[in-house]
C-alpha cells in the first residue's frame, strides 16, 4: 500500500548512534519487513531497514541543531523518497516487500 510520513522537526540535539523518528511493521507477529526514518548522529536524515534487501537512505546534507525541519517520506509500492524542506534528499528501490499493515510508531 502506498503511504507518506509528514513530521516537522526541531533539531535539539543529536543522538549518540541514531534515533528513530517514525517505524512501521516492526511487531513480530507480522510478516514482512521493518522500516524506520532516522536521524543520525552527525544530523543526517536517514531510512533504516531490517530484513530487506534494500539500501539505507543517508541524504548528502544534515539538519543543524536549533533548526526547524519539514520531513516526508513518501513510499510509493516500489521506491521510498526522503524529502527535507521540500527538497528530495535520496530514493531506496527494491522496497516492495515492506510491511504496510505493522503498527506505526512515532519517536524513539
Amino acid at each position: 500500500a502506498k503511504r507518506s510520513y509528514s513530521l516537522f522537526l526541531y533539531h535539539a540535539y543529536n543522538p549518540s548512534i541514531f534515533s528513530v523518528l517514525v517505524t512501521t511493521g516492526g511487531e513480530a507477529s507480522i510478516t514482512g519487513s521493518q522500516f524506520a526514518l532516522t536521524i543520525n548522529s552527525n544530523g543526517a536524515i536517514g531510512l533504516k531497514g531490517h530484513g530487506n534487501d534494500f539500501d539505507n537512505i543517508t541524504p548528502e546534507s544534515t539538519t543543524i541543531l536549533n533548526n526547524w525541519y519539514h520531513i516526508v517520506m513518501s513510499f510509493d509500492g516500489t521506491n521510498i523518497t526522503i524529502y527535507v524542506n521540500g527538497v528530495n534528499k535520496g530514493v531506496s528501490g527494491n522496497v516492495s516487500n515492506i510491511n504496510t499493515n505493522g503498527i506505526i510508531k512515532i519517536g524513539n
